[in-house]
């Protein structure tokens, strides 16, 4: 009896942060029912999506290895997209790389000098152990375009 109490709280408790459901684990908030907006169209229009609240949908194709606090969702034609989280509040788990999930959060777009942008490149990089070229970078405007996250569920 005492075990069964123990466990019924323990998954109680983690209900709060993870759930699980035939649908997918849900983290966050989770996602609310609506219109999914294409990535491409926030990749290629990132100005008319700024400070807007999307729902986006793809193939998890990076998490951050360090504290779980993004992953990109890739679309089908390749464009991607960062979900952005706060340290702590959600934690996108490593084994979500490769799965289908839909995130929802507001678009944010900064403008950033040629050298935070090759630092941020250069971070995400290390993150994901991969080697970096800074020739690779590319001409300007530098621009971080993500989804500052509030839910997510991974399939």
């Amino acid at each position: 009896m005492i075990w069964r109490t123990v466990l019924m709280t323990g998954m109680l408790l983690a209900g709060s942060l993870v759930a699980l459901s035939d649908s997918g684990q849900t983290l966050g908030e989770g996602v609310a029912d609506g219109e999914v907006t294409p990535i491409a169209d926030i990749v290629s229009n990132p100005d008319s999506y700024k400070g807007k609240i999307v729902r986006v949908e793809g193939k998890v194709d990076a998490v951050c290895t360090n504290m779980g606090c993004w992953m990109d969702l890739k679309a089908p034609a390749g464009e991607k997209v960062q979900i952005k989280v706060q340290d702590g509040v959600i934690v996108f788990p490593a084994s979500a790389v490769g799965k289908s999930a839909i995130a929802q959060g507001t678009v944010d777009v900064q403008e950033l000098s040629r050298e935070d942008y090759v630092n941020w490149l250069k971070h995400l990089a290390e993150e994901n152990g991969k080697e970096f070229d800074e020739a690779s970078v590319g001409e300007p405007p530098y621009r971080r375009v993500r989804v500052m996250g509030t839910g997510a569920v991974i399939k």
